[in-house]
């Protein structure tokens, strides 16, 4: 809310909606499948939910945070100097971050992979891969934003076009024939959304 507020609603199994008393200052939020984080204005970050895999374990020297993500069961900061923390499960590497990642400008966090973009429009995945939800085409450049669904992953081109690639069971990376405009996207555990300007 724009006074920093946060509200929150829906499955509670895991206290995903009980927000921290007294928080406030909460500048973003991310939703992951069992719990919630909230970026404060100071660049620390406020956790609640589920830990079983440590995705509640904010490790201690964290600051100066700029953005985050969350997925299934880890968690995603991304710094001021443009280096990325990790915590939570590594089942399948998604809190590995590849050694020397730098210039990252946003993250993004799939069910067990995660999404880095870089400041030269390119992007760099680690985790799981067993729908090729990491291998990003050598030829993806140009990027302005990316999100991570279930095991497929999303990227908006500055051209305003998208391309996604990875699991595709229920159609989540055929983006629709001539989708253009676009200026924002976001994924789902299995579909893909796209925000375009309204029509005159």
């Amino acid at each position: 809310r724009s006074d920093g507020t946060v509200r929150a609603w829906g499955n509670n199994n895991w206290g995903q909606t009980n927000i921290p008393a007294g928080l406030t200052g909460v500048t973003a939020i991310a939703a992951g499948y069992s719990h919630s984080a909230a970026l404060r204005g100071d660049g620390t970050v406020a956790l609640w939910g589920s830990g079983e895999w440590g995705q509640l374990n904010i490790p201690s020297d964290l600051s100066n945070v700029t953005a985050i993500a969350t997925a299934g069961s880890h968690t995603l900061a991304l710094k001021s100097n443009g280096t990325v923390v990790a915590w939570g499960s590594s089942n399948w590497g998604e809190t590995n971050v590849p050694p020397g990642l730098s210039g990252v400008t946003a993250i993004a966090a799939g069910s067990f992979h995660s999404l880095a973009l870089l400041g030269n429009g390119t992007v760099v995945g680690w985790g799981n891969n067993d729908y090729g939800q990491i291998t990003i085409s050598s030829g993806l450049s140009n990027v302005t934003a990316i999100a991570g669904g279930a095991q497929f992953s999303m990227a908006l081109k500055s051209d305003g076009t998208v391309t996604a690639w990875g699991w595709n069971v229920y159609g989540q990376t055929n983006v629709p024939l001539g989708l253009s405009n676009v200026t924002a996207i976001g994924a789902g555990s299995a579909h893909g959304l796209a925000l375009r300007p309204k029509s005159p």
